[in-house]
């Protein structure tokens, strides 16, 4: 099963009977409005812990791969490159915390607050699965109080710096993420509701028996309209 991390104190899994319905949030352009990898990296920037002149770099990058030239994976790759190979996890950690403290909630979408809030007032299993680095998405879900989370996570070499990419949490990962889940909360898909915005994601959304596209791309709309998927 992939790492599923939560918040009980004592270490044990949250997961029990009591939980009938799980709500399961994508990060960024869903549950926020940005992306907060590049977020932050503009942040690491204008704190000077990264040169300026990474950037145009990344951002040329990042356009091509949305306009369909680089691959996710590949994305992600440059940005570990390019941002944080060789940096220390725990430094990393710290400027996480003041780049929250600062831009957190500007960059939460209201709609997808009150979603939220609707899916915990009703008891829900809380879930946040994205392809962005696992130690943001994991502060972002402990500020927020979601139930369990999971980033793209990264492999570490001697001193707890970063070495490269591990395992990318998108499309296939976040399926079987939820088959798993299914299994251990002994759930049906139709006790399971998803958000996200892209494409990528489809099989995430095919994985769930609520599937909602949240300002989808072109691709994702297209196929919810045809599949009836609810369109936010």
């Amino acid at each position: 099963m992939l790492e599923r991390k939560d918040f009980d104190q004592s270490g044990k899994s949250q997961i029990n009977s009591s939980y009938h319905h799980t709500s399961i949030f994508d990060l960024d352009y869903t549950l926020c409005t940005v992306n907060t990898s590049f977020r932050f990296g503009i942040f690491l920037v204008y704190e000077k812990f990264l040169p300026l002149y990474k950037m145009p770099y990344l951002m040329g990058c990042y356009f091509c791969h949305k306009i369909g030239l680089m691959s996710m994976s590949t994305l992600h790759q440059q940005a570990c490159q390019h941002l944080f190979q060789g940096k220390s996890i725990e430094i990393l950690a710290k400027h996480v915390d003041v780049f929250l403290d600062s831009q957190l909630d500007e960059m939460l979408s209201d709609e997808m607050i009150c979603r939220f809030d609707d899916a915990k007032s009703q008891g829900h299993y809380t879930v946040l699965l994205s392809s962005s680095p696992d130690f943001i998405v994991g502060e972002i879900a402990r500020r927020m109080g979601f139930h369990a989370w999971a980033g793209t996570e990264y492999s570490l070499i001697s001193d707890q710096n970063i070495g490269d990419v591990g395992q990318l949490m998108e499309g296939e990962n976040k399926a079987q993420y939820v088959r798993c889940l299914m299994k251990e909360m002994d759930l049906t898909k139709d006790k399971i509701t998803a958000y996200t915005d892209s494409s990528l994601d489809i099989p995430f959304l095919e994985a769930v028996g609520n599937p909602v596209a949240v300002n989808p791309d072109k691709k994702l709309r297209k196929l919810s309209e045809e599949r009836n998927w609810t369109i936010i």
